[in-house]
């Protein structure tokens, strides 16, 4: 009997082990979810940034070409002007 119930015992602390590695490793994982969360959103947050970097570039080029033409089209309207 006594062996019984100290191998009893024995199982129950080890039960009790195990579980709160378990309860741990849960509280782990969810840690871990979170700083892979944070390390994702600062990845997708840098990859927006270059992308708008290079989305304004492109329009400042756009908006340049823009005024040349517009520019042009003023010289081409007043050399119609004096032809007339």
């Amino acid at each position: 009997m006594k062996k019984w119930l100290s191998r009893m015992k024995n199982d129950v602390v080890k039960f009790d082990q195990r579980h709160e590695e378990d309860v741990l490793t849960k509280e782990g994982f969810g840690i871990v979810v979170e700083e892979l969360q944070g390390q994702f959103q600062k990845a997708l947050n840098s990859a927006l940034d270059s992308i708008k970097l290079d989305v304004q570039t492109q329009l400042d080029h756009f908006m340049a070409e823009l005024i040349a033409l517009h520019d042009e089209m003023k010289d081409v309207k007043r050399d119609w002007a004096l032809c007339k």
